[in-house]
């Protein structure tokens, strides 16, 4: 599905700083190119395999990568507030530091992600996939995190104040000095 020849987009065409408003839906796959600290101010890229592509530092604010595949990229510092990331591939990444808050991740699959001090507050993500990810000293406060799987997940000093953890699979997670006084933990599989 991600490497049809037609739906191809050549991005030697556009200037490097503000890509802000062109439509990537269902491109499925861009040629390889070095887009870091790219403006993508409210693009959609829905369905699109961006595996190939340098992000770093992008600014990817209200733009939509809905069932995009970004899994194994370097999205160090890069700006997701307010995005869809639904169903959205990141298995692999590394999002250090990455701006997250306010977005949707809902059914994401974020296995062995990396999101140490990743901000996350006020994110959708129920039904992600978090097993083995990092978000040691990630920001979570008021984060949507209903049946998540956090299994195994190191939550070292991860502020979780007000999240919702109704039915996560906390198991073998790492909650050492995590925030958690006023996180919902109804129903969910909690640490041995």
């Amino acid at each position: 599905m991600f490497n049809k020849p037609e739906n191809r987009i050549n991005t030697k065409h556009f200037p490097r700083e503000k890509l802000n408003y062109k439509d990537f839906s269902n491109a499925y796959k861009l040629e390889r190119r070095n887009f870091k600290n790219v403006v993508f101010f409210g693009i959609p890229f829905k369905e699109i395999d961006l595996r190939e592509l340098s992000v770093q530092g992008a600014d990817f604010r209200f733009a939509s990568l809905e069932g995009a595949v970004l899994a194994g990229l370097d999205l160090t510092g890069v700006n997701f507030s307010g995005m869809s990331l639904s169903r959205c591939d990141l298995r692999g990444s590394i999002l250090y530091q990455s701006k997250i808050f306010g977005a949707n991740l809902d059914g994401a699959l974020l296995n062995s992600v990396n999101l140490a001090q990743a901000n996350l507050t006020n994110t959708i993500l129920s039904g992600a996939d978090l097993g083995d990810a990092n978000l040691s000293k990630a920001i979570l406060v008021n984060t949507n995190l209903a049946w998540a799987n956090l299994n195994s997940a190191n939550l070292q000093g991860a502020n979780l104040q007000g999240a919702n953890l109704y039915g996560a699979d906390l198991y073998g997670a790492n909650l050492n000095k995590a925030k958690t006084k006023t996180a919902n933990i109804k129903a969910a599989r909690l640490p041995v």
